[in-house]
């Protein structure tokens, strides 16, 4: 391991610090395959810091899969983590400080009121501090200059964008500059006018299977052609990429596969950026819920290893409420003048008042505030589905996606989630969502459901579980 330097006045933590700069030399080969690091409590001497940075550096690193751990032998660098063209490594520790899911169609419509529904994607509105966010908009009505009036660029308020910058950059590694940052209103309205920027009639789109099945509408509607990719519990089956075609643009969840619920690891990150390089295809990363990871820090994004060929989409829906209507793009270079002109073509003029809410919202702190208690609270609705459903089906029900978001997936031996059962489960008192009715090729995922949990009480969650396991 080469030595570096760390900034203790950054507003970085030494932990990301230390993380970021030991993934960046595995990605770019200066810590080799197999090679041993030195032990915890060596490079916390080395670095001047506490044993626990360095281990919690360490295990994410391993999390993602940088890093193996044999007991009693150490700590190695894993297989398959370097990159086979130069990456550009992110801005060291002086750089500025700090999709939506698909449901099924017609699901929940005709839904009784009293039922519990696992509902994928729903965050706890009544948890939102809307008096606060309130505020914060109306004095940004009465506070914007009078130019405001005329509608935000298509681009967005330059207030949000640079205060996403620094957002993104602290959070998720996201190397970028504000000019790079659109402003949607939403993630799909920036998906639509991204795939009228690079598809054609009939150009090939590669697609997780199963998969969101609203982004999958959005191409499909500009004409492309989709080419369902299988998904596993580690998420795009990298393996399976096409050889003898060369697709216009690829769309994945690596974070939180939408729905299994996998993270993809380094080692398919990297198969896959390398792939879309040699392929010349557009990689669109759809980052959603990412904020809500419990067992481990977060995972960086793709954008980090590859930002020439990465778009990167996130959205407030999730983190936030669905009705802000604010979501946005981080463009590599040579996208953005040609996303701005068919954004002005689209939707010319945004609203200024809850971009310059959101732009305070994020300067001062409020948003990794709000983003920490939801994540101890969806936690907790989190390990009571996952101790209900344990406790209801020993053995029987397999437990996907738990680390992340907002919902798991769960897949139960022996069954199949067919109309008829999801119909006699609904007329008991509860809706789940087959896993099937994301898919693309039908027959593989007939045993899993998906559920949500983030805006159900444990009580609910307790009790719904109870009344699935009385049926099945």
């Amino acid at each position: 391991m080469r030595w570096f330097a760390l900034d203790r006045g950054s507003s970085l933590p030494l932990t990301r610090q230390i993380y970021g700069e030991l993934s960046s030399q595995i990605l770019g080969g200066e810590l080799r395959a197999g090679e041993r690091l030195p032990s915890t409590r060596e490079a916390a001497g080395e670095l001047g810091v506490s044993r626990n940075v360095v281990m919690e550096a360490y295990e994410q690193l391993a999390a993602e899969g940088f890093l193996l751990g044999i007991s009693g032998a150490g700590t190695y660098v894993a297989e398959g983590s370097r990159l086979g063209f130069p990456s550009r490594r992110p801005p060291g520790p002086g750089a500025p400080a700090e999709p939506e899911p698909s449901r099924a169609p017609g699901r929940e419509e005709g839904s009784r009121a009293c039922a519990i529904d696992f509902r994928l994607g729903r965050p706890a509105l009544d948890l939102v501090p809307y008096r606060a966010w309130a505020r914060l908009e109306c004095e940004a009505r009465l506070g914007a200059p009078v130019e405001a009036l005329g509608g935000a660029e298509p681009e967005g308020q330059p207030e949000l964008r640079e205060a996403l910058q620094a957002y993104l950059w602290r959070r998720r590694g996201i190397d970028c500059r504000p000019e790079q940052i659109a402003i949607s209103s939403g993630a799909l309205q920036g998906l639509s006018t991204l795939a009228s920027l690079v598809l054609e009639p009939g150009s090939p789109v590669l697609f997780e299977d199963p998969g969101h099945v609203l982004a999958r509408e959005a191409f499909a509607a500009r004409g492309a052609a989709i080419l369902p990719i299988p998904v596993d519990e580690e998420g795009l089956r990298t393996e399976l990429l096409p050889r003898d075609s060369r697709p216009a643009l690829a769309f994945v969840t690596p974070s939180h596969q939408f729905p299994l619920g996998g993270c993809l690891s380094v080692q398919r990150r990297v198969a896959l950026v390398e792939w879309a390089r040699e392929a010349g295809c557009l990689l669109v990363e759809d980052d959603y819920e990412s904020e809500f990871r419990y067992d481990v820090g977060p995972v960086s994004s793709l954008q980090r290893l590859d930002p020439e060929n990465v778009a990167y989409v996130g959205t407030f829906s999730k983190v936030f409420f669905p009705a802000i209507r604010l979501g946005y793009l981080v463009l590599p270079e040579r996208l953005v003048e040609g996303y701005l002109s068919r954004r002005r073509l689209a939707d010319r003029y945004g609203a200024p008042p809850p971009q310059l809410a959101m732009a305070r919202f994020i300067g001062e702190g409020r948003l990794d505030k709000h983003i920490a208690r939801m994540r101890r609270i969806y936690r907790g609705r989190r390990d009571a589905l996952v101790g209900a459903l344990e406790a209801a089906f020993p053995g029987r029900a397999r437990i996907l996606g738990r680390a992340t978001g907002l919902h798991v997936a769960v897949r139960f031996e022996g069954l199949a989630f067919g109309p008829p059962l999801i119909e006699s489960i609904r007329r008991a008192g509860v809706i789940l969502h087959p896993v099937e009715d994301y898919a693309l090729v039908k027959g593989s995922h007939s045993g899993t459901v998906a559920m949500g949990y983030s805006h159900l009480e444990v009580e609910e969650i307790e009790r719904g579980v109870a009344i699935l396991a009385g049926i099945l």
